[in-house]
Formats: C-alpha cells, sequence, structure tokens
C-alpha cells in the first residue's frame, strides 16, 4: 500500500506511546535524506514531490523509531538496514537463491507465520556485530561471542499495530 511520510508518521504515531505524529515524520523525512529507505518514488516533481513509501519502508521506519528511543542513531540504523535485507538461512540456505529479508518476513507474516523476530547483536560499546531475522527465539551461541548483547524485537508486536485490520495484513 503506498503512502506519505504523514500518512506512515500517523500510523507509527498510533503505536508509538504518545510520540507526535509531527516528530514522527521529521525523523521519517531525516532517514529518507540519509538514504535510509533506498530509491523512492515521487509524485509530482520538483523540490517539493511527495515521496512514496510502501509497506516495507513503514515496518523500517518503525523499527528506526523503536531503536532509536533505545539510543541507536542512524550510523546505527545504516547497519541495520542492510540486515534487514539479508534473508533467514533458515528459509533460504547458503547456495540457494533467496529473497531480501524484510518482504519475504512481511509476506510469511500475512501468510499467518506470525512467530518472527529481529535480533541484533551488539558489542558492550553498543556497536551492531551481526543480525537478521530468525523464528528462533534463542539467540546463536557463535554470533553472541562477538555480540553479547542481544536486542529481541518481535515482527509480530511490530506488524499487528501497524497493519491492524486482516483485510491490510493480507493485502
Amino acid at each position: 500500500m503506498s503512502m506519505t511520510v504523514a500518512e506512515m508518521a500517523e500510523r507509527i504515531a498510533g503505536s508509538s506511546d504518545g510520540v507526535p505524529a509531527g516528530t514522527i515524520a521529521r525523523q521519517i523525512r531525516n532517514w529518507a535524506q540519509a538514504g535510509l529507505f533506498g530509491d523512492l518514488t515521487l509524485r509530482g516533481t520538483g523540490p517539493t514531490a511527495a515521496q512514496i513509501f510502501e509497506d516495507e519502508h513503514l515496518v523500517t521506519a518503525r523499527l528506526f523509531n523503536i531503536l532509536g528511543r533505545l539510543g541507536m542513531n542512524v550510523a546505527h540504523f545504516e547497519v541495520v538496514k542492510r540486515l534487514l535485507n539479508n534473508a533467514p538461512l533458515t528459509e533460504y540456505p547458503v547456495g540457494r537463491a533467496y529473497r531480501r529479508g524484510l518482504p519475504f518476513v512481511l509476506e510469511q507474516f500475512r501468510a499467518g507465520q506470525t512467530d518472527w523476530r529481529l535480533l541484533l547483536y551488539t558489542d558492550t560499546e553498543g556497536a551492531i556485530q551481526a543480525g537478521g531475522f530468525d523464528r528462533d527465539a534463542q539467540p546463536h551461541p557463535l554470533v553472541e561471542q562477538t555480540g553479547p548483547i542481544v536486542i529481541s524485537i518481535r515482527f509480530a508486536a511490530i506488524c499487528s499495530r501497524l497493519f491492524p485490520s486482516a483485510e491490510e495484513a493480507s493485502a
């Protein structure tokens, strides 16, 4: 579903415990300007043309919103964005063709597999060492050695608030 910054901000504000939509809209514009959403479609021409976002961008923005509240910044978000593009190894082992991570997980969520999590492994200084989507809530012991602090975000908790109706979730 295509949406503007304002529409995206309203949806995120509804799940952000009192953060005003205007604040979230400014964050989204800053993240877009930093290139964190990749190339965006424009509605219109010129410098004031509206940027058009899709569901994948909405989920990404909500994740950035959550992680920002945990003290992370744009440098962290650049790493997280790369991790969101990783396909889960349990679904697509090395050597097989795979689709990008977030679109795949969003499709799986819509098909009823709601047990996905985003796991981020950070060191004691807060630098993200590894991460990605997994259906297993247990941190991986080898990765945990380099990133002993594990942030686990349930995908269902994010998506059920962003896509509250059954019609939207299956769109």
